[in-house]
Protein backbone atom coordinates (compact mmCIF):
# COMPACT_ATOMS: atom_id res chain seq x y z
CA UNK A 1 0.00 0.00 0.00
CA UNK A 2 2.96 2.61 0.88
CA UNK A 3 4.18 1.81 -2.88
CA UNK A 4 0.97 2.39 -4.56
CA UNK A 5 0.58 5.67 -2.24
CA UNK A 6 4.19 6.91 -3.53
CA UNK A 7 3.70 5.79 -6.92
CA UNK A 8 0.27 7.86 -6.94
CA UNK A 9 2.39 11.04 -5.19
CA UNK A 10 4.92 11.27 -7.98
CA UNK A 11 1.97 10.46 -11.15
CA UNK A 12 0.08 14.07 -9.04
CA UNK A 13 3.34 15.78 -9.10
CA UNK A 14 4.21 15.63 -13.05
CA UNK A 15 0.76 16.16 -13.31
CA UNK A 16 0.60 19.61 -11.38
CA UNK A 17 3.92 20.51 -13.10
CA UNK A 18 2.52 19.48 -16.39
CA UNK A 19 -0.28 22.61 -15.16
CA UNK A 20 2.08 24.51 -14.34
CA UNK A 21 4.00 24.36 -17.73
CA UNK A 22 0.70 24.86 -19.75
CA UNK A 23 0.09 27.77 -17.47
CA UNK A 24 3.14 29.10 -18.47
CA UNK A 25 2.69 28.82 -22.01
CA UNK A 26 -0.59 30.54 -21.62
CA UNK A 27 0.82 33.27 -20.13
CA UNK A 28 3.46 33.51 -23.16
CA UNK A 29 0.87 33.22 -25.42
CA UNK A 30 -1.45 36.08 -23.65
CA UNK A 31 1.25 38.60 -22.89
CA UNK A 32 2.75 37.99 -27.41
CA UNK A 33 -1.34 38.63 -27.82
CA UNK A 34 -0.68 42.00 -26.50
CA UNK A 35 2.05 42.78 -27.70
CA UNK A 36 0.56 42.58 -31.09
CA UNK A 37 -2.44 44.54 -30.14
CA UNK A 38 0.31 47.72 -29.46
CA UNK A 39 2.23 47.06 -32.41
CA UNK A 40 -0.96 47.12 -34.57
CA UNK A 41 -2.17 50.37 -32.66
CA UNK A 42 1.09 51.92 -33.32
CA UNK A 43 1.13 51.00 -36.94
CA UNK A 44 -1.68 52.78 -37.55
CA UNK A 45 -1.70 56.10 -35.47
CA UNK A 46 0.30 58.64 -35.18
CA UNK A 47 2.13 58.78 -31.85
CA UNK A 48 3.51 61.37 -29.81
CA UNK A 49 6.83 60.51 -28.34
CA UNK A 50 5.80 60.63 -24.59
CA UNK A 51 2.59 57.40 -26.10
CA UNK A 52 5.74 55.63 -28.21
CA UNK A 53 8.08 55.83 -25.13
CA UNK A 54 5.19 54.49 -22.98
CA UNK A 55 4.35 51.93 -25.50
CA UNK A 56 7.63 50.84 -26.06
CA UNK A 57 8.18 50.45 -21.87
CA UNK A 58 5.03 48.40 -22.20
CA UNK A 59 6.77 46.20 -25.08
CA UNK A 60 10.01 45.69 -22.79
CA UNK A 61 7.98 44.79 -19.86
CA UNK A 62 6.03 42.01 -21.54
CA UNK A 63 9.50 40.74 -23.29
CA UNK A 64 10.97 40.57 -19.74
CA UNK A 65 8.01 38.85 -18.54
CA UNK A 66 8.08 36.16 -21.30
CA UNK A 67 11.97 35.61 -20.82
CA UNK A 68 11.25 35.20 -17.55
CA UNK A 69 8.71 32.30 -18.03
CA UNK A 70 10.90 30.74 -21.22
CA UNK A 71 13.18 30.31 -18.43
CA UNK A 72 10.85 28.16 -16.48
CA UNK A 73 9.80 25.93 -19.38
CA UNK A 74 13.57 25.13 -20.44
Amino acid sequence: MYENSEGELELLKQQLERGKQQDRTLEIESRLHEMKEIAQYAAEHRLLIDEQEQLNKQMQEHQEAIRSLENYLS
